[in-house]
């Protein structure tokens, strides 16, 4: 599946399409390479985003959004996008599930200048030092 444009405008107000595992809301009812990753900085729904961002593709993503790495720490990535999209700096934590592979991103304050501080502050300022590391 590749496209969903011929559904767009269909004239069943609550009609709902189940794709990739989730009802994906109307307003995604396009060709999938016409999908945009600002996007994502409006998508309140993280399993929507998930989907997003499968799709797009994480380097699309950063490539369309200016974004670029200002830390690493173990299989995360802070990134930071300057472009005129908010009125501030977006700072972009990545992280990749090391069983899954899936990439998963979070927006984090911008006043986070590296990965294991944005780490930290995803999980209720847990250090990532203080994680059990699971086998």
């Amino acid at each position: 599946m590749q496209d969903l444009s011929a559904l767009a405008n269909h004239p069943n107000p609550i009609l709902r399409v189940h794709c990739f595992g989730i009802n994906l809301p109307r307003r995604y009812w396009t060709h999938f390479s016409q999908w945009k990753a600002e996007w994502l900085l409006t998508e309140d729904n993280v399993e929507v985003r998930r989907v997003l961002i499968q799709q797009i593709g994480c380097y699309r993503i950063m490539q369309e959004l200016g974004a670029s790495a200002i830390d690493r720490y173990r299989e995360y990535t802070l990134l930071k996008i300057d472009a005129n999209i908010d009125i501030e700096p977006i700072h972009l934590l990545k992280m990749t599930c090391p069983s899954t592979a899936h990439i998963h991103v979070l927006r984090v304050p911008p006043n986070l200048t590296s990965a294991r501080e944005a780490i930290g502050w995803v999980n209720w300022d847990i250090d990532p030092e203080a994680f059990a590391v699971e086998t």
